[in-house]
């Protein structure tokens, strides 16, 4: 399926389902998306990689619409933007067959919001993912605080998950590997 249109048939399904309204509701849920992989999604008999990501995004749409944040990003001309996402494959998704996808906002700091997106099928983990995503205008960043604030919610304290510092430290050192490499690099031109 086109990327765009997937977009669009989730934004609109979302329309219809149950709105997250409350701070709690967003802490304590995760919320399921159903799909279907599509050959176009494919290479040969398997689904495209990058594919995850888009499947990702839509369910990162369908929380945002639901919670209220995506008219709120639409009303104060901000944007969502991805910092880091790691994702491990554990089987493959083929052609075809029908899956889902859980999403859920698992923690955020004074400039991030950390998303785990679980893909599911017949109880099964294919592959699960953490995205590090944060909300920009023009001129600097928003915080959740704001975030949270400018929806008339209250910005609930909790606890960092494991999984969360793990990908903190994963990040940091692929930081200092990079600079490393670019170092070296700029040694030998």
């Amino acid at each position: 399926m086109l990327v765009w249109l997937r977009l669009l048939v989730t934004f609109i399904r979302s329309c219809f389902r149950e709105p997250i309204n409350s701070s709690e509701k967003i802490v304590n849920n995760s919320i399921s998306m159903g799909f279907r992989i599509w050959p176009t999604e494919c290479e040969y008999a398997l689904v495209n990689q990058a594919r995850y990501l888009t499947f990702m995004e839509a369910s990162r749409l369908d929380l945002m619409r639901r919670t209220g944040h995506f008219f709120l990003l639409l009303k104060n001309g901000w944007s969502s933007a991805i910092g880091t996402q790691h994702i491990s494959y554990k089987r493959p998704l083929k052609r075809f067959q029908k899956f889902e996808v859980t999403s859920q906002i698992i923690y955020w700091d004074k400039k991030w919001f950390y998303f785990e997106h679980r893909f599911l099928r017949n109880g099964k983990l294919m592959a699960y993912a953490l995205v590090k995503t944060i909300v920009v205008s023009n001129k600097s960043y928003i915080s959740p605080k704001m975030v949270f604030h400018a929806r008339n919610l209250q910005l609930l304290s909790i606890e960092k998950p494991q999984s969360v510092t793990k990908f903190e430290e994963l990040e940091k050192t692929m930081t200092v590997h990079n600079r490393q490499m670019m170092n070296s690099e700029n040694l030998t031109n």
